[in-house]
């Protein structure tokens, strides 16, 4: 018995070398996790300025609570505390949960580079300044090691 291979497969097998190469580079063209994430803080903002709080409270709460949010980098991660701190101001939040918010965000952010978050701070009109500042007080103290001492009555 004499098999030949039909003309199409023939046709079809110089193409598949090709369609390896390229899978991988069209999957490549999707928008990462990370470039969604920076959407979501860009509506967030854009929500805050228009006023509907209760999105842009559910953006800041799903990113800062979702895992490897610190891959969002630095400036997203200053930009999404300013946001929080800012909710609080307009109510639209409870002031200790803003606050933890930012800070967790500030941390990453802070861990990520704390020279980019000071030019971020230094930045900002004087107004937001002090309670970013604030944010950055608490963030960079729990960091620190924290070292409990007996405490030994001098008398």
């Amino acid at each position: 018995m004499n098999y030949r291979t039909p003309n199409i497969l023939k046709s079809f097998s110089g193409l598949l070398p090709l369609m390896m190469v390229a899978a991988p580079l069209f999957s490549s063209c999707r928008e990462s996790s990370s470039d969604k994430a920076a959407d979501n803080v860009a509506l967030a903002e854009d929500a805050l300025v228009n006023r509907d709080y209760r999105y842009a409270v559910t953006v800041c709460d799903s990113l800062v609570s979702a895992p490897g949010f610190e891959a969002l980098g630095v400036d997203r991660l200053c930009r999404l505390s300013m946001l929080c701190v800012r909710l609080a101001d307009a109510g639209a939040i409870e002031g200790e949960f803003a606050t933890a918010l930012a800070v967790r965000s500030l941390s990453a952010a802070l861990l990520a580079d704390s020279d980019s978050v000071a030019s971020f701070i230094a930045c900002l009109p004087v107004e937001e300044r002090g309670r970013m500042m604030l944010v950055n007080s608490i963030s960079r103290s729990r960091m620190l090691p924290f070292e409990i001492k007996e405490y030994i009555d001098p008398q």
